[in-house]
């Protein structure tokens, strides 16, 4: 794997603090939806995450806002209630996520100078990709137009709301200029373990493992003091803990630590639980396609970053296995269709015959069955015929006293027969001698191929076209 970079300009990014109704009223602060999705600054060339690491974003998606060079905050996001999969895309390596479901929503531009509103207009006028939106935002009326549009959003399927300050610059820190408004569940939890603490907290309880009534199990690390670090909670017994949400499966995620419950025991709890359903027992609806992609005041429903020109992924994560470098970052080849290869069936090569050239001659005359035979043979087959029926005649063996070319007749270039007591083989003869004929006149040519039969065989058929001679030419 490649070593991953950094960005200390990631690590420094504006942070939202808590809203607390009692100290800040929102009214005239702007409102946006909070977007459950994964945190990313783009430096004007990578994607960075809250922590400085890199994403691997492949170059087709980066390419345009490379070209813009602008500093950009916001998030990627694949819609309400898709978290966990928008962090297995973004945070995988492999070469093989399909960046095509994610959009990058900007809600600042960090190294733009002027208040918030100047900040936004400024995005707003950039020519962005269809893929990346700039988060949309409304003036806040007071704290029940807040709640009014927190209640909407969450039974929409969404995380919650954050609000701005009017006119705030972009803090470089965890800023009270920007708060996040969150409805948390509380439920109660049996104690079933302890984790130590590490760092500071050496020597302490680190966090408490729990069960809910349902049996899903969890490790909550906050909410405790050092009193209670000391004297963390004793295992069976009854905690009340808060959360934001359930993971998809079923795990509460960013758990918090409230207080004992000394005055119920477990088994009431079960009890309890059937009358009164928990939050972590009632089933988790699943947006809907047009929830999934719906936000406050923001049109998400832009043109995805087509795949069409991604090339094989499969083949691009091997070439970057092989030079050693990025995968994601490689431009993956577009895909070329390529015709389907027709299929060959190969066929066996023909040998010689090794008893008599009649057997050789009957099976090139040899015709399929559901055909009738031919009564004559086209003139232009008949060079071919001669062709193929010459390759598998053996070539004559030169006499010791010869040292050049076998003499031929002036007729076909058909080889000359030396004499009837010759000592070669039958093998190494030529065609004609096969025939023990000691002249021209012992054999008659076909008048359809003009092939040469011997008297020995039928004195009209000829063996090689099978056409019937009345005046065969002798």
């Amino acid at each position: 794997m490649v070593k991953s970079e950094e960005s200390a300009e990631a690590k420094k990014v504006m942070l939202a603090k808590k809203w607390d109704e009692d100290k800040t009223n929102p009214r005239g602060w702007w409102i946006s939806e909070k977007l459950d999705g994964v945190r990313a600054f783009f430096d004007g060339k990578i994607f960075y995450s809250r922590q400085g690491k890199k994403y691997w974003a492949p170059q087709w998606y980066t390419k345009e806002l490379q070209e813009l060079g602008v500093a950009l905050d916001g998030e990627l996001w694949c819609g309400r209630g898709f978290f966990q999969k928008c962090v297995s895309v973004v945070r995988n390596q492999s070469g093989m996520s399909d960046w095509s479901q994610i959009r990058y929503l900007v809600f600042d531009a960090p190294k733009f100078a002027g208040g918030y509103e100047k900040r936004v207009q400024y995005l707003n006028q950039l020519p962005l990709p269809d893929f990346v939106k700039v988060v949309g935002i409304q003036r806040c009326e007071g704290r029940s137009h807040l709640k009014r549009l927190l209640a909407e959003v969450e039974k929409d399927g969404g995380e919650g709301l954050m609000i701005r300050e009017p006119r705030s610059t972009y803090d470089w820190k965890r800023s009270s200029a920007l708060l996040k408004v969150k409805s948390f569940q509380d439920e109660e939890a049996k104690v079933v373990g302890h984790k130590s603490g590490k760092g500071r907290l050496t020597g302490m309880c680190g966090g408490i493992e729990c069960v809910l009534v349902n049996g899903k199990r969890f490790t909550v690390g906050t909410g405790f003091d050092d009193s209670q670090r000391k004297n963390p909670p004793p295992l069976n017994s009854v905690v009340t803990v808060k959360y934001q949400e359930l993971s998809d499966g079923g795990i509460p995620r960013f758990p918090v630590f409230l207080r004992i419950r000394s005055d119920v025991t477990w088994d009431e709890v079960k009890e309890n639980a059937k009358t009164k359903i928990p939050f972590s027992q009632i089933k988790k609806v699943k947006s809907t396609e047009e929830q999934r992609y719906s936000l406050l005041w923001t049109e998400v429903g832009g043109k995805l970053p087509s795949r069409k020109g991604m090339g094989n992924l499969m083949e691009v994560a091997k070439q970057a296995k092989k030079r050693k470098v990025g995968t994601l970052d490689l431009k993956p080849a577009p895909i070329e269709k390529r015709p389907r290869a027709e299929k060959t069936v190969k066929s066996k090569p023909l040998g010689a015959p090794k008893n008599t050239a009649r057997k050789m001659c009957s099976l090139f005359a040899k015709q399929p069955t559901n055909q009738k035979k031919p009564s004559s043979i086209s003139s232009s087959a008949i060079p071919k015929r001669q062709k193929i029926a010459s390759m598998f005649a053996p070539k004559p063996k030169p006499p010791s006293s010869h040292l050049g070319r076998p003499k031929t007749t002036g007729v076909r270039n058909r080889p000359l027969v030396l004499s009837s007591d010759d000592d070669s083989s039958d093998d190494e003869q030529p065609l004609s001698s096969l025939f023990k004929r000691k002249t021209a006149t012992q054999a008659w040519n076909c008048s359809a191929c003009t092939f040469r039969n011997p008297i020995g065989g039928s004195p009209t058929t000829c063996s090689m076209c099978g056409t019937t001679n009345r005046n065969a030419i002798y």
